[in-house]
């Protein structure tokens, strides 16, 4: 379960964040880097106690939604994959 009053964090000197830094960048068409945003990311998903989050389909480069899903280990989000469908067995996983 996430608990909002510890702060969370994404540990990203580890092979599952360049997996999201890269995928990240196929899809976005922000034009900014995922270290530009990630800190906003991180913020969202503890608020809304949630373990994914959504890059809309008019923020990515195929015009499709492209879902980024984490596991919570200790007081970090580990990343797990992204998908085009939302998967709520993929949602609020605690390792």
């Amino acid at each position: 379960m996430l608990n909002k009053e510890q702060a969370m964090d994404i540990k990203i000197f580890d092979l599952a964040y360049r997996q999201l830094e890269e995928e990240f960048m196929k899809y976005s068409a922000l034009g900014l880097p995922l270290y530009c945003v990630i800190d906003s990311i991180v913020q969202m998903m503890q608020s809304e106690e949630v373990t994914f989050f959504i890059l809309p389909r008019a923020k990515s480069k195929d015009g499709q939604n492209h879902y980024f899903y984490f596991n919570v280990v200790g007081c970090f989000y580990e990343y797990r994959g992204c998908d085009l469908e939302f998967d709520n067995h993929l949602t609020n996983i605690k390792v």
